[in-house]
């Protein structure tokens, strides 16, 4: 573990087995966030969410695992990430949720004025949470769209045109990944954040599991509970295990 240049705010844990991708390890949500927001908006950064089945998927996914290379922060989202670095250095690692980062990072773009472009969801709830963004954090919104547009060329340049120093983007994985890593390649400047499926919660869309859930780590076993479908996704947990076991991670 190395502390990254340029200060405590956040350490760097190199996993093995992956082609050295680094894991951005922060003291807690609001660390993170101010980390983002006091970097330089001017240049091009990212943040990927880092869990068990994206490690998976990056294993299989040429794309993917290059876009995570190349990324400036990947941090440990999932429980079982956390569970996995802890047992790589013996230190606690806190989890970083993705839509709790995103709300922190919002309402630091609130308070400080930072132009944001929301893209990504249906069109419903994409609506909804540009709303519910300007009325309650008062955030600038330059510019958003649902995730159904038919050109990624046109939407980068509709991107840098608009300003945005924040782009959120809700599109899954991997395409949010890879949508983002296209907005580097086209020289695209800001933050830029891949956020699944955040906008859903925050639009009182989907409910998110209880506190209770959340505390104990056991929140995806919350959204298994709500959706059984989802137990064909979780397979990818025992191939992560194995991962782990073999220090692949």
């Amino acid at each position: 573990m190395s502390r990254m240049p340029g200060g405590n705010l956040v350490d760097i844990v190199r996993t093995e087995g992956l082609d050295g991708i680094d894991i951005s390890m922060f003291e807690s949500v609001q660390a993170a966030a101010k980390h983002i927001t006091s970097s330089r908006l001017d240049s091009f950064n990212n943040a990927i969410a880092i869990n068990p089945e994206k490690v998976v998927r990056i294993g299989k996914d040429n794309d993917l695992r290059a876009a995570v290379k190349a990324a400036s922060i990947n941090y440990p989202d999932g429980i079982g990430i956390c569970i996995a670095l802890r047992l790589r250095i013996g230190e606690k690692v806190a989890r970083i949720p993705g839509c709790e980062l995103w709300e922190e990072l919002m309402q630091l773009a609130g308070e400080q004025g930072v132009p944001v472009f929301i893209l990504g969801g249906k069109q419903a709830v994409n609506t909804q949470t540009v709303d519910k963004l300007c009325s309650e954090m008062s955030v600038t919104i330059v510019g958003s769209s649902d995730g159904y547009f038919e050109s990624d060329t046109a939407m980068i340049e509709t991107i840098r045109d608009s300003g945005a120093k924040i782009i959120s983007v809700a599109m899954g994985t991997p395409r949010q990944e890879l949508f983002i890593e296209q907005c580097r390649q086209a020289g695209l400047t800001g933050f830029f954040m891949g956020v699944g499926g955040t906008y859903d919660v925050y639009s009182g869309t989907t409910e998110r599991a209880p506190l209770a859930f959340r505390r104990i780590g056991l929140e995806w076993f919350y959204r298994l509970l709500c959706q059984p479908s989802r137990i064909f996704r979780q397979s990818n947990l025992i191939r992560f295990v194995f991962m782990v076991l073999t220090r692949r991670v």
